[in-house]
């Protein structure tokens, strides 16, 4: 078995492990002699290095979390996670992808619907804000400057910018992404909360 020696009387600044390895004398029989040097180890049959060691007690205690892993931590396929909305027939978001189905906070998607001649007023974002229509005309006002993204369109906010929407008499449907996340979190106590339903 191997113990620790200081190489100076003493002194615990430099230490090497001593190794008895059994070795055959010319008699055939079996003697112990000791090695200095780094973390190896001999046996007459095994030779097991630092990093080998090491790499071992890696494996052992990883493999709990392998296990664990096996699973997907996602929803490979939903519904959505629950509608903000602001009252029956306002302005409502249903919220697709969050950390509750995603596993992470990676990004967040929802269908957002603006109703007829609504407006929201200047306010900024936290996290990367991009909408790609899907029915209807939004005015998309970024920093005092207004564009109108039609069916196909995209408009994009970046952290920090001040953004206004406003619908057209025919309201708007549109796709909205945010990244990373985090803005469902900080919009919702704005909104009534309730979950998504088999028909939403």
């Amino acid at each position: 078995m191997g113990r620790y020696s200081s190489n100076s009387g003493g002194s615990p600044k430099r230490l090497r492990l001593l190794v008895a390895s059994p070795v055959r004398s010319a008699g055939g029989r079996r003697r112990h002699r000791r090695r200095r040097g780094g973390l190896t180890m001999r046996t007459p049959s095994l030779r097991v290095t630092g990093f080998g060691l090491l790499a071992a007690l890696l494996a052992a205690a990883l493999a709990p979390l392998a296990a664990e892993n096996d699973e997907p931590s996602y929803a490979a396929a939903t519904r959505g996670t629950r509608w903000l909305e602001t009252r029956p027939g306002g302005l409502a978001i249903k919220v697709l992808v969050e950390r509750a189905n995603l596993g992470g906070d990676e990004v967040e998607l929802g269908e957002i619907t603006f109703p007829p001649n609504s407006r929201i007023g200047d306010h900024p974002h936290g996290s990367v804000e991009m909408f790609y229509v899907l029915e209807g005309r939004l005015e998309h006002v970024v920093n005092g400057r207004s564009h109108v993204l039609e069916k196909g369109m995209v408009g994009i906010v970046r952290p920090g910018d001040r953004v206004q929407h406003n619908a057209g008499p025919e309201g708007c449907k549109a796709l909205v992404v945010w990244a990373p996340g985090g803005e469902v979190a900080r919009l919702a106590p704005g909104f009534r909360i309730r979950p998504v339903g088999d028909h939403d």
